[in-house]
């Protein structure tokens, strides 16, 4: 029910006080992510109708960091570290990876690159990139991997995401089990998605996944092909939106539109610009999708910047993540998040 401009109340019918609360909390903090993509939890009040002992009520107020912390420190089982549950594990007890095929291809490997947020000036985020080096010399990365093996997209792909996924979450468990926080992207080819046979085997994985640890994985579709419908990519999302925190949308920098990515439901776009194209063209392009993105609604991030000047034009531009060399090399295990002014990464740069 509404009570005003910015206020709504919730009536559950059957939930203790303290569950309830929290749960009001989680609502809030899921219509803020939405329409700012804001996750600042203190922010978050929790208003409650308190019958008092004389029969009068009053009004409690929490904020939601605190109610999330004095339900965590509440005692329970689970608090005797030899009876805690591993992350590795789900709700079963059971292997999150057990029964599902390994990636049957040689010397294949995976680094995380840094994915800097702009507003917080701060990598607090990592991809893991699989790649493949030739024999002559020549890196593969990403899905450019399908071009280096033989064999037919449609088998090889959907592998190639199970084991992007499974090695996403074991580095996110190694993550938290070592105490730090940081998202984690991984990717989804379209073609994974599109087979029911892959799609079930990929949901199948990412829903045993800790439910602590989801808030901290974003997932991105990759590889949409022309003319695709945009009720299918809302099926995709819709799909995935329930094991992560949020979902994105991959699209090379030579697209002429967004679109398509527009109304279904995903968190925001990410625009590829490897490869090829000349810087001056990139910025042009980068600068375009970036206004037709404010114009949608959808948050904007880029990969594959390789430069300072792509860099500024990029955060003038109003982008809200930057991934690619010059934010700085692969590195084999992610490191804990680091903050920096720009003055504190511009001398950086300048002295390497």
């Amino acid at each position: 029910m509404r009570l005003g401009e910015t206020q709504f109340l919730i009536v559950f019918s059957n939930i203790d006080p303290e569950h309830a609360k929290l749960k009001c909390g989680l609502i809030s903090k899921a219509i803020l992510d939405r329409l700012e993509g804001e996750n600042d939890l203190s922010s978050i009040e929790v208003r409650t109708v308190v019958k008092e002992i004389d029969g009068s009520l009053g009004l409690q107020t929490d904020r939601l960091d605190n109610l999330i912390t004095g339900m965590l420190s509440k005692p329970s089982s689970d608090t005797d570290p030899a009876t805690r549950p591993d992350p590795a594990t789900d709700t079963a007890g059971r292997d999150l990876f057990e029964s599902f095929e390994e990636l049957s291809i040689e010397r294949i490997a995976f680094v995380y690159r840094e994915i800097l947020d702009v507003r917080r000036r701060a990598v607090v985020s990592f991809r893991a990139v699989p790649y493949w080096i030739g024999a002559l010399g020549r890196r593969y990365e990403d899905y450019a991997l399908v071009d280096a093996f033989d064999g037919p997209a449609e088998k090889f792909v959907p592998s190639l995401d199970l084991c992007q996924i499974r090695h996403t979450i074991e580095a996110m468990v190694r993550y938290a089990k070592s105490g730090h926080r940081a998202l984690f992207v991984t990717s989804v080819h379209f073609l994974s998605l599109s087979h029911l046979a892959s799609r079930t085997n990929l949901i199948g994985l990412l829903s045993r996944i800790p439910v602590d640890l989801k808030s901290y994985l974003i997932i991105n579709i990759d590889g949409l092909p022309d003319g695709v419908p945009s009720s299918r990519i809302s099926e995709f999302v819709g799909a995935l939106k329930a094991h992560c925190r949020h979902v994105t949308i991959s699209i090379g920098i030579s697209a002429s539109t967004i679109g398509l990515t527009s109304g279904s439901g995903a968190f925001a776009v990410t625009v590829d610009a490897n490869g090829p194209i000349r810087e001056r063209q990139a910025i042009r392009k980068i600068n375009k999708l970036a206004n037709q993105s404010d114009k949608l609604g959808l948050k904007i991030g880029i990969r594959g910047i390789r430069s300072s000047s792509m860099l500024l034009n990029c955060i003038a531009a109003g982008c809200e993540w930057i991934e690619g060399p010059t934010i700085g090399a692969p590195v084999a295990s992610p490191p804990p998040a680091t903050r920096f002014s720009w003055r504190e990464w511009y001398k950086a740069k300048t002295e390497t």
